[in-house]
């Protein structure tokens, strides 16, 4: 997840949706004192691409704000729209753009099967995987507070251009679109399942 000040956007990070990708294309634009969680998908490989702190994560411990409140503890990537409201004085909650990404619900858990299968060797086929995982959309549980999204524009895994290009003009970030196509951190998972992104 990711918080700047600077284009008052709350990132509200889901699995399997390119969300890695956009965070760390987001987060070169920030300032010393937004928020960065740290991102799990940099890998040794992708070290050199990307400044430390965006591996490391910023800021995201104990964060104080601008009114001088201090929340306690910490944020993380993948966490939930209502833990995170937790730690949010309510007027960044209410005032900031909050962004997140969309993806075809069962392409989200294929992708998730495929990246298990990668990393464990397990689950062996997709049939396992909705056994074990039986939710048939992950993502409601980071997106949703109460059965009702919080997400205010969404980014659409099937139009990614089309969307990141429309948050760069109503925000005024430019060059997040060629920021985000140059990054695409798991680009391997990419190649070995025959174009499904992960």
């Amino acid at each position: 997840m990711l918080i700047s000040h600077k284009f008052q956007i709350i990132f509200i990070k889901p699995i399997k949706v390119a969300g890695s990708s956009f965070e760390v294309a987001l987060s070169s634009f920030c300032d010393p004192e937004d928020i960065v969680t740290p991102c799990s998908a940099i890998r040794k490989p992708d070290e050199g691409k990307v400044p430390l702190y965006q591996m490391q994560g910023q800021n995201y411990i104990d964060p104080v704000w601008k009114n001088g409140q201090k929340s306690k503890g910490a944020f993380r990537e993948h966490m939930p729209a209502v833990e995170m409201k937790l730690g949010i004085p309510d007027e960044v909650w209410n005032d900031y753009l909050k962004v997140s990404m969309l993806r075809d619900p069962d392409d989200v858990r294929y992708s998730s099967f495929l990246w298990m299968k990668e990393k464990d060797g397990y689950p062996q086929t997709f049939e396992d995987c909705i056994k074990k995982y039986p939710d048939p959309n992950p993502n409601a549980a980071i997106t949703h507070i109460g059965g009702k999204s919080v997400v205010d524009f969404w980014i659409r895994f099937d139009h990614l251009e089309e969307d990141i290009k429309r948050l760069e003009k109503l925000k005024t970030i430019i060059g997040l679109w060629d920021k985000f196509k140059n990054t695409n951190l798991k680009s391997h998972t990419q190649r070995l399942y025959g174009g499904i992104t992960s």
